[in-house]
């Protein structure tokens, strides 16, 4: 029933048709859409979510020449989470801290961020550490006027429908999928200068033909001008012997990725700092726990010797998050056998 949108006038629009019947989709709002604006509470388009014993309104907004649903203002955590029109609250996805202008919703599907580093090659690189007191609780609200990328992780995490459960989601919450759905997702959403996230984003992951060609392309068609994102999960950070700094490993990275990644000492010791809880789970390698990785880097081809055709990729800025088996972000080890406790039992 979560595919139903009553109209105004109480005619009922199926969402399916937004795929099955483009057009007489688009007619039907746009038949309605003045209606909508002009009915009073209790009149306008609803779907079948209720809150305080009321229908949850929608609005039907223009861009162009198209129509589109959106959310009431603050409505959106109140939705159930099956249904489409369902955000997750700011204040428990970090949104909270950001300034207006920020995350900038363009459609129905489609965001905007401003980001904390350029993605040009060879610009400075900013980096913030993101604070152990949670972002909703900090005094002086909103103060961050760029998204980290830290920040860009839980956005894309959220976006891709990643940061809860459902009991039909058992034994499909993979790595493969799970990265699939957030390079899907990384098409909505633009970063810089009309760059969209899926046109730099590297996922890395075992046993996915489809995922290694697009890294590679993405590798191949970007690296020379711009700084891509590695994402992926974390399987090994051990100390450069031939130097300082660390080697990083994502899991699947030796599956034909081609790929030998480092960071220096320097910001090495920025990403302990950062993100000490992470790491002591990652190294202590806590059962239930894995450590998921965005990073932002610089890719370079290796052009002599026995590695031609591969590459070093030096990162420049790291963000880690720790996620339960079901790939839900958690906080620590309690929180993760709450979630699970709270999977099984669905």
């Amino acid at each position: 029933m979560n595919d139903i949108v009553v109209l105004p006038g109480r005619e009922k629009l199926s969402l399916e048709w937004k795929q099955t019947d483009p057009e007489r989709y688009q007619r039907r709002l746009k038949a309605k859409h003045a209606d909508n604006s002009k009915a009073g509470p209790g009149e306008k388009a609803h779907c079948l979510c209720v809150h305080q014993g009321r229908y949850l309104e929608l609005q039907i907004k223009q861009r162009g020449e198209t129509y589109h649903f959106a959310c009431m203002q603050n409505t959106g955590p109140y939705h159930q989470p099956t249904c489409p029109f369902y955000k997750p609250n700011p204040e428990k996805s970090g949104q909270a801290a950001y300034v207006e202008g920020v995350v900038k919703e363009d459609t129905e599907h489609e965001v905007s961020v401003k980001l904390i580093s350029s993605l040009k090659r060879n610009s400075p690189v900013n980096s913030q550490a993101p604070s152990s007191t949670p972002v909703g609780t900090r005094s002086g609200g909103k103060t961050q006027r760029r998204m980290t990328t830290l920040g860009l992780l839980h956005l894309v995490w959220e976006r891709a429908g990643l940061h809860y459960w459902r009991p039909q989601f058992n034994g499909h919450r993979t790595d493969s999928k799970a990265l699939r759905r957030a390079y899907a997702t990384s098409r909505n959403i633009k970063i810089q200068h009309g760059i969209r996230l899926d046109q730099v984003l590297c996922p890395v992951v075992s046993d996915d033909r489809n995922i290694l060609y697009s890294t590679h392309r993405t590798i191949r068609n970007h690296s020379e001008k711009l700084r891509p994102y590695v994402i992926g999960r974390l399987s090994s950070a051990q100390a450069n012997p031939y130097g300082k700094g660390q080697n990083i490993e994502l899991a699947g990275i030796r599956d034909g990725y081609r790929m030998f990644m480092t960071i220096s000492q320097s910001r090495w010791e920025r990403v302990e700092r950062s993100y000490p809880r992470e790491l002591a789970e990652f190294f202590r390698n806590e059962e239930g726990l894995s450590v998921f990785g965005l990073f932002l880097v610089t890719i370079d081809p290796i052009k002599k010797g026995k590695y031609t055709n591969f590459s070093t990729v030096q990162v420049d800025d790291a963000a880690l998050m720790t996620t339960t088996d079901q790939l839900i972000p958690v906080e620590s080890r309690f929180d993760a056998e709450i979630s699970q406790k709270g999977c099984t039992s669905g």
